[in-house]
């Protein structure tokens, strides 16, 4: 073991004499004059700490200087002072008032003695754990007091960890130079950390949630924070497509399309400071085709057993899993992240106990901690693992269970699967598998079966994964009401002769298939038509909070503001009236069958199977006040004041309306073509279906191009207070002289 204390040969200090056995006092000799170093010649090392004797010149305080980048003087005594080696190379200690001057030199010595951290790079104010190690790689106690930061190192403290050992914390940007001193004067090798500033962490999205494509498939793109929150600044997202050689991806504006198989990384340019966007990888690939993923888990255990075991754990004894993240790509660049994509991420914990950033990334573990699912993926840098589901179970012997909310419905019908696990409340993952009878109805998102032909269905239901555990088959009967479609072989003509609305989810159903409307042939006119009686609660309108909702969710009656039955849509009917399709909108947050959802590519009205009642558009409405200042902002929309719902738009085919010169005055469709005018439905987007609380759906009617609105509210002729530009004074497109009135607030309530 080397030592850093000097053995300083001094005879001129050290005088002695023995006179009739008696011992005198050592004592320094006088001030000389002449000034002297006294001083090893041996180098330093980094981080070492020096004390360098000197004889002062008579009657002068001396004075010191560097020259030279290796060291540095910490501290200047009576008679030494103390240098420190910095970084490899020759330096001299120069005296300034008399020249004299020492060449000492830095090199850097393994003394035996290292640290290690937990991580070779940190964020700003991440901490990461420190250990010390001997020659023989011993591990020694790490004691408070011992840690050194080099003269130009990167801010850095060294706050206890709960075990009373110093840890390690970025208080900076930069290099950390980092070394331990023992108590004998002993000093480590320096170990060198990295730390980059902290940046906000951004997320590209997909409208759709999923990164995977198949061919054709067009979604919208959005960025947003660590919370889900909307992005509110600028950026323009950027596209690389990873085969130099094939463009699977095309990218129009925030739009992303996947054309072919491949893969690509999305990511984004953002015109503020201080945020960092996490790339997006996407893939694309025709069905049954495997999609390559780069880093793999492996059971630490029993890889033979992982996607057995490894799948669901027993909440009981509290057992968790250990398994392994291998890759092979080399040099991987980023830091592990866990990425919860379903399920319930209190359910099952997901942890990362040890980054080795090599080949063998990392060693991880997942731990039961209440009933229910979650569904995993792990990213590095662009990298991507597959997706893993693990389930917490009550007990061993628990079992999937399946039943069904109804096993009859009619063709055209729908009922819903009602999974479960024995003796639990947790919220689980499940998939599903027909055993018998495809085709007879159809499983839609979200455990939905919709009836497409007569017969019986056998489906079973399982825990998500590749092994997962089956539960119990039911059977579901598909009947077909009445002597069968009673619309085959007539025609157009002789179906609107004597026309009546559908009145059952089958006859809708048929009707559909030739391209038959099921709701009012009226063609709306340009403003709506308003309730005699609009029922009010301090100054504002009521929104009607009851749902009307029959066939299983298929079916949404609208009532009066007294409660009377006026008319009822179907799920997957065509409608062209005001007051239906906004039901439609509201009941069921989709188009009606008859929409072409493409404004811009569409087929003619005499080559559509829905002629004169063909309507177009489903497209995002952004609300762009910037580009549009005349429009007003609707409540919670997606980029305006950290609002955070989607809001889609569809044409409505009024006749004989003027909303501007650039919309004329002609027939929406006139069976040849299509003149779309300004007249839209702009509502909310949902994913859940009848389960979505009233609150929760918003449609708003425009009748001149999102210069004004009025809130639909839920029973016929029921349409809010008006707000927007022409409101407050302004003329089509001229922003009002204080701009657009803004949203006027509903009382949401039952009114049944």
């Amino acid at each position: 073991m080397r030592k850093t204390f000097l053995a300083l040969f001094l005879p001129l200090f050290l005088l002695s004499s023995c006179q009739g056995g008696e011992t005198t006092t050592l004592i320094p000799p006088e001030p000389a004059d002449v000034f002297t170093f006294l001083s090893e010649g041996d180098p330093l090392d980094i981080g070492e700490t020096r004390e360098v004797y000197f004889l002062p010149r008579s009657g002068e305080e001396p004075s010191f200087r560097i020259e030279g980048e290796g060291a540095e003087i910490l501290e200047v005594k009576e008679d030494s002072l103390l240098v420190q080696g910095i970084r490899e190379g020759g330096f001299s200690l120069q005296e300034t008032k008399s020249g004299v001057s020492l060449p000492l030199s830095v090199e850097d010595l393994w003394s035996g003695y290292y640290l290690e951290a937990g991580a070779l790079s940190l964020m700003e104010g991440e901490q990461a754990s420190l250990s010390l190690y001997g020659p023989e790689d011993e591990l020694l106690p790490l004691e408070e007091g011992m840690l050194r930061l080099l003269p130009g190192s990167a801010d850095a403290s060294f706050p206890l960890d709960e075990f009373g050992s110093p840890s390690l914390q970025a208080d900076g940007v930069g290099e950390i130079l980092l070394f331990a001193e023992l108590q004998d004067g002993t000093v480590t090798d320096v170990l060198s950390i990295e730390c980059t500033a902290f940046l906000e962490p951004l997320y590209l999205r997909t409208d759709e949630g999923s990164r995977d494509f198949l061919p054709g498939e067009r979604r919208t793109l959005s960025l947003v924070d660590r919370w889900g929150d909307p992005y509110e600044g600028e950026w323009e997202p950027t596209l690389r497509n990873l085969d130099m050689f094939t463009t699977p991806f095309l990218l129009e504006g925030k739009e992303i399309s996947a054309l072919s198989s491949g893969e690509c990384e999305v990511s984004a340019f953002v015109s503020e400071g201080g945020y960092e966007v996490v790339p997006l990888r996407l893939l694309s690939a025709e069905e049954g085709e495997s999609r390559p993923y780069e880093l793999r888990l492996v059971n630490a255990y029993n890889e033979s057993d992982w996607d057995e075991d490894g799948l669901w754990m027993n909440l009981l004894d509290g057992y968790g899993y250990g398994f392994s993240l291998w890759t092979d790509v080399d040099d991987p660049k980023g830091s592990i992240q866990v990425e919860c994509l379903a399920g319930d991420p209190e359910a099952v914990l997901f942890q990362v106990e040890e980054d080795f950033g090599s080949g063998h990334m990392a060693e991880c573990s997942v731990r039961p901690n209440k009933e229910g699912s979650a569904t995993y993926r792990v990213r590095l840098g662009d990298l991507y693992s597959e997706e893993y589901t693990f389930h917490t179970l009550p007990g061993w012997n628990s079992r999937p269970s399946l039943s069904l909310e109804d096993e009859e419905i009619p063709v055209g019908g729908k009922t819903r699967l009602l999974p479960s696990i024995e003796g639990s409340e947790g919220e689980y993952l499940f998939d599903y598998e027909i055993v018998d009878g495809e085709g007879v109805a159809r499983l839609l998102d979200g455990g939905t079966l919709a009836g497409e032909r007569v017969g019986s269905m056998v489906i079973q239901a399982r825990l998500r994964g590749k092994r997962g555990l089956w539960g119990e088959s039911v059977v579901l009967d598909v009947r077909e009401e009445g002597t069968g479609d009673p619309y085959v072989g007539v025609s157009t003509e002789a179906f609107y002769r004597d026309y009546e609305p559908a009145r059952t989810l089958l006859d809708s159903y048929y009707r559909t298939r030739h391209g038959f409307l099921s709701g009012s042939l009226e063609v709306p006119g340009q403003y709506p038509e308003l309730a005699s009686s609009r029922p009010m609660e301090e100054g504002l309108y009521v929104k009607n909070t009851s749902l009307s909702f029959s066939e299983g969710g298929a079916a949404y009656t609208v009532k009066d503001a007294e409660g009377n039955e006026v008319f009822t849509v179907f799920e997957g009917g065509g409608y062209v009236s005001l007051e239906e399709v906004a039901a439609y909108l509201f009941a069921f947050g989709d188009v009606p069958a008859n929409y072409w959802e493409d404004r811009y590519e569409y087929p003619s009205p005499s080559s559509s199977e829905w002629g004169e009642y063909l309507r177009l558009n489903n497209s995002y409405f952004s609300g762009d006040q910037e580009s549009f200042p005349y429009e007003p902002a609707l409540p919670d929309i997606s980029g305006i004041e950290g609002g955070r719902s989607d809001y889609y738009e569809v044409d409505v085919g009024t006749t004989g309306t003027y909303t501007g010169p650039s919309y004329p005055v002609r027939p929406y469709n006139d069976g040849y073509s299509i003149t779309r005018g300004g007249a839209r439905l702009v509502y909310m987007r949902y994913t859940s279906g009848e389960e979505s609380e009233a609150p929760e759906r918003k449609v708003f009617y425009t009748w001149n191009h999102y210069n004004d609105f009025r809130e639909y509210l839920n029973y016929e002729g029921g349409w809010g207070e008006a707000f927007g530009n022409v409101t407050a004074g302004g003329e089509i497109d001229v922003v009002a002289p204080g701009g657009p009135s803004p949203y006027v607030p509903v009382v949401e309530k039952s009114l049944w």
